[in-house]
This record gives C-alpha cells, sequence and structure tokens, in this order.
C-alpha cells in the first residue's frame, strides 16, 4: 500500500508539470491520491496534496521546473520518449501514458466507466505476451481512473 501510494504521488506530481495533462485530471489526479493512498505517508505529502488541490482550484499556474528550457516539445519528441520509456519497460505499440492525456476536455465523468474500460483495453493490448506485470498494471491504471471518475 505504501508503494502503491507512493507511485500514485509521483504520477500526480509528474502531471503537474505536464502541460498537456488538463487541470482537472491534476486536479482529479491529487483528490484520488488523498482519498486512496494517503495511509503511512509522510505529512509534507499530504499538505502538499492537499495544497496543489486548492491551487488547482483557485486557478494558480502550474509549478515548474527549474533549470529547463521553457517550450513544449513537439509530439514526435513526446512520441520518442513515451517509446523509449515503453521499450524500456518490455511495451510494445504506443505509449501506455498517452491515451491519459485528454486534449479536449473529453467526456469523463459522463461515460467514465466506459472510458476505464477502453482505457484498460487499449493497455492490454500493448502488453507483450504473458506480460503479468504489464497485465496488473492496467488493471490497477483503470482501478485508478475509476477513483477518479466518483
Amino acid at each position: 500500500m505504501i508503494h502503491d501510494g507512493d507511485t500514485y504521488f509521483e504520477q500526480c506530481y509528474g502531471a503537474d508539470f505536464d502541460a498537456r495533462v488538463s487541470r482537472e485530471h491534476k486536479e482529479g489526479c491529487w483528490q484520488a491520491w488523498i482519498a486512496h493512498y494517503t495511509r503511512h505517508q509522510p505529512a509534507h505529502r499530504v499538505d502538499y496534496a492537499m495544497r496543489r488541490i486548492e491551487a488547482l482550484q483557485n486557478g494558480e499556474p502550474p509549478p515548474v521546473l527549474p533549470g529547463l528550457v521553457s517550450g513544449a516539445l513537439s509530439s514526435g519528441e513526446v512520441r520518442a520518449e513515451l517509446a523509449a520509456v515503453d521499450a524500456a519497460a518490455g511495451n510494445t505499440g504506443s505509449s501506455l501514458i498517452e491515451p491519459t492525456i485528454e486534449r479536449d476536455g473529453g467526456p469523463v465523468p459522463n461515460g467514465c466507466l466506459s472510458y476505464c474500460n477502453t482505457y484498460e483495453g487499449q493497455c492490454l493490448s500493448r502488453c507483450v505476451s504473458g506480460n503479468v506485470a504489464c497485465r496488473q498494471t492496467c488493471e490497477r491504471e483503470r482501478a485508478l481512473c475509476l477513483h477518479g471518475c466518483y
């Protein structure tokens, strides 16, 4: 449970720095973390998550990483980076991350169950045959998706 909490915190933290992730999804990520993954987490993480939710609700600008050159990557550069991550993890096809990034604000939460089921199906289709860890990751991602719906 602690590992899952750490992992989910890092996903939400990473989303904060990704301009492709909508404000609503960032807020939903932090709210899901607060609701399901705070047990045995350090107080400073819980405080950070609560401050991020408040900042997102108030429309404050996202945090920035120091020392990075500003400017968005091209879609080709992003796809190349995501493909490299997938290859290192033993996955095939397009990235497991990409379907979670909505470009138009999308249909969630209305139609949330079908969205999460479709997402899981796409995720599973990219798993190398017999890769149990990949399949379990897809199942966890679906569960996280569903937690973000409510």
